[in-house]
């Protein structure tokens, strides 16, 4: 039996059945990917399918436990080189939607600027929610191209689409917790964003609801080690620096700081 992917509407394989079982696990297919077995003539979502269907519940039920879940000892300077890497193989790409989003960033600045004058702290929630939804997207688009995945603008039109109630409502609750740390010191606000660094990925990816992916990432964050949490620490500061010297190194900073966040999400979740 052979199995055609249907992503933005391009139709990938075939693949054999063990080849499907393999992006299961690896995360990589869904369980709401179309899919098209051979036979038939329309897709329908891979949960659907019998042989896929037993896969997806196990995964499920693993989820809801995040004891089995342990990240390897980490050294900040070869994950940056890791991440540049990355960035030097992909450097069109990254760089092309990385302006996009910042592009989108910036105008909700403006806007931002305009309520401040009226309403400061509505400008500075807008501002801060905004940025945070997009920069969500922005790393699930890296954590696909770091996969080796069709990457193009559809998916991140999709992505807003499919998710944007459940990312908005991540986006309003770290936004907001992140800025009343930042209002009484940098630190806190800094380390709130290392906490819940792969919430997004949890609910794009693995279609977690908000507030459980929200206490995963947090759980496994907190349980990485010391070591581990001053990189993923680090690599949020990294950003942030870029962001204070007027947004355009973080053309660089994002996509590698990023391509190493999803590295490690990868062996965490998709081992």
């Amino acid at each position: 039996m052979k199995y055609y992917i249907i992503e933005n509407d391009r139709k990938e394989g075939p693949y054999d059945l063990i080849s499907m079982l393999r992006k299961i696990r690896n995360g990589s297919l869904t369980s709401n990917t179309m899919v098209l077995t051979e036979g038939t003539k329309d897709p329908v979502p891979a949960m659907e399918i019998n042989k896929l269907q037993e896969v997806f519940q196990e995964m499920e039920e693993s989820a809801n436990t995040t004891d089995h879940l342990v990240l390897r000892q980490h050294s900040l300077m070869v994950t940056l080189k890791s991440g540049w890497h990355f960035f030097q193989a992909n450097q069109i790409t990254t760089v092309y939607t990385g302006l996009l989003i910042l592009a989108i960033i910036t105008t909700t600045a403006i806007f931002h600027f305009l309520f401040v004058q009226v309403f400061p702290i509505i400008g500075y929630l807008f501002a801060a929610i905004a940025g945070y939804f997009y920069l969500s997207i922005y790393l699930f688009f890296i954590l696909r191209m770091n996969r080796g995945q069709p990457t193009d603008i559809n998916l991140l039109k999709n992505i807003v689409r499919s998710q944007f109630k459940p990312l908005l409502i991540v986006s309003c609750i770290i936004a907001v917790t992140a800025m009343i740390g930042a209002f009484l010191l940098i630190i806190p606000g800094l380390f709130i964003l290392t906490l819940y660094i792969f919430t997004p990925l949890l609910i794009i990816d693995h279609k977690m609801p908000f507030w459980d992916a929200m206490e995963t990432s947090r759980k496994l964050v907190l349980g990485s080690g010391t070591d581990n949490l001053g990189i993923i620490f680090a690599l949020v500061v990294i950003n942030f620096v870029g962001g204070l010297l007027v947004f355009l190194p973080l053309l660089i900073t994002l996509p590698v700081t990023i391509s190493c966040l999803c590295e490690m999400y990868d062996e965490l979740f998709n081992a």
